[in-house]
Parts: C-alpha cells; sequence; structure tokens
C-alpha cells in the first residue's frame, strides 16, 4: 500500500536524521575533549573580531544543517521519488489494489488502432474515484500483468510527441471533466521502464465530494477494492454523509 511505503520511507528518514545527529555530537564531544579549541582558534584569529562562543555555536550549526540537507536530499532520492523506475517496479510488484491502478493508455485504443475519446474517461472516472476514497497511485502505459507498454502510441496522438504535451492534456481533461480546482491535488511524474515512458499519476484524497461532469449528467465515482465504481444517487448519499462527515 502506498500510504505504508511513505510512512516506512518516514520512519527511515527519522531514524537516519537520529543516527547522523549522534555521531556529529560523539565527533564534537571527541573533538573538544582532545583539542583545545578555543586556544587553537585564538591563537590563529584572535578573539576580538568574532567571539568563539558564537564562532562554535554557528559551526556547529553551520555543520548540522548541511548533514541535515544531505541525508534528507539522499533519503528523497531514493525513497519518495516515484520517477524512479524501481519504485514504479515495486508499485507493478503489488498489482492493483484499492489504492493502485494500472491503465494501459490514456488516448490510444490498442484493439481498434486509434484515438478513443473514451478512454480518456476512463483514466478521469479512476481519478475521480480515488479522489473520493483515500487517494492513490495511477500508472498509465502498463497492463494488468505488468507488460510495459509506453506512451509512445500516446504520444503521436498529440501536437508534440513528449511528457509536456501528454501531461498538458491530461491536464485539459481534467478541467473539462472534474475542475481545474482539482488539479492541485494531483500529481503527474513519468519514468522509463524497458526504455519506455510510463505515467505515474500521485491522487490526493479531496476534502469534498467530486463528480464528473459528463455533458448535463453529473457522476460519482468511489475506488472499491481494485475497481471504480459509478454509484447510484442513494448509495452516493449515504456515502458523502458519513465519509466527509466523519472527516469534519
Amino acid at each position: 500500500m502506498i500510504l505504508n511505503k511513505i510512512q516506512k520511507d518516514i520512519k527511515i528518514l527519522a531514524l537516519r536524521l537520529l543516527i547522523a545527529e549522534v555521531i556529529l555530537g560523539i565527533l564534537i564531544f571527541a573533538v573538544n575533549y582532545f583539542l583545545d579549541l578555543k586556544g587553537i582558534y585564538v591563537n590563529l584569529f584572535g578573539d576580538k573580531f568574532l567571539k568563539y562562543d558564537l564562532f562554535s555555536t554557528g559551526s556547529f550549526l553551520v555543520i548540522e544543517a548541511v548533514i541535515v540537507l544531505m541525508v534528507v536530499w539522499r533519503w528523497q532520492k531514493k525513497y519518495l521519488r516515484f520517477d524512479r523506475g524501481d519504485r514504479v517496479r515495486e508499485l507493478l510488484d503489488e498489482g492493483e489494489s484499492e489504492s493502485m491502478e494500472l491503465k494501459t493508455s490514456f488516448r490510444w485504443d490498442l484493439r481498434e488502432q486509434k484515438y478513443n475519446k473514451e478512454l480518456e474517461k476512463a483514466i478521469v472516472r479512476s481519478i475521480a474515484g480515488f479522489l473520493n476514497s483515500e487517494g492513490g497511485v495511477l500508472i498509465v502505459g502498463a497492463t494488468d500483468n505488468k507488460v510495459i507498454l509506453g506512451l509512445e502510441n500516446d504520444y503521436k496522438t498529440l501536437p508534440k510527441s513528449n511528457r509536456d504535451s501528454w501531461e498538458n492534456h491530461l491536464n485539459q481533461t481534467v478541467k473539462n471533466y472534474l475542475g481545474l480546482q482539482l488539479r492541485r491535488l494531483i500529481k503527474v511524474g513519468f519514468s522509463e521502464l524497458d526504455g519506455k515512458d510510463v505515467a505515474v499519476i500521485e491522487i490526493n484524497k479531496a476534502d469534498k465530494p467530486v463528480y464528473l461532469q459528463d455533458g448535463e449528467s453529473e457522476q460519482f465515482f468511489l475506488r472499491t477494492g481494485n475497481s471504480t465504481n459509478a454509484l447510484s444517487i442513494s448509495a452516493a448519499t449515504e456515502y458523502i454523509s458519513s465519509h466527509w462527515k466523519k472527516k469534519n
């Protein structure tokens, strides 16, 4: 599960920061115990321009800040970036679940070998389902049995055959069906697997009900188990009442 991974990763970061702080404390204690740093500082620089106490405190803070930044940077690079291939592989290995879904493409119909607008609606329905539940990750460019298809066929249907054009069209589709205000809850990244681009869409849960606007009709979708389903008016009303009531 994505939330479990994030919680585990945060614990790893906290442990690494604690270890770094302990090591820094031991080193500073050892240096001060075996060396007369104040005497060395006074002999080299004097004690008029900047008092040793200020110098030592400032130096400690700078060193500590550098260590913290290095630890956080290494952790973020290794554990939190979903555009890293190994992280995406882990998600694919888990398979579809309540918090993860796979889609083969955004626009290109593999069976008909042509652009299909209904596929765009399917992507937006999945996003709406995650928004109305607890959030999740949508990977586009891979099959249910983890075969990497990539986004190249999608690219061919766009004005420019690249990631930016794909993301821009996704933004426009979200705006058309869900509303531009919800884009802030959606993070789009890309990863290269087997030499092919795969899109990784992270969706946060919404703080109020999200409806898919299709022409004159509005639909309410919910992620349940490993599928996204449309709820009837009565079921949606009951769910909304309990889900957002307990959140507020």
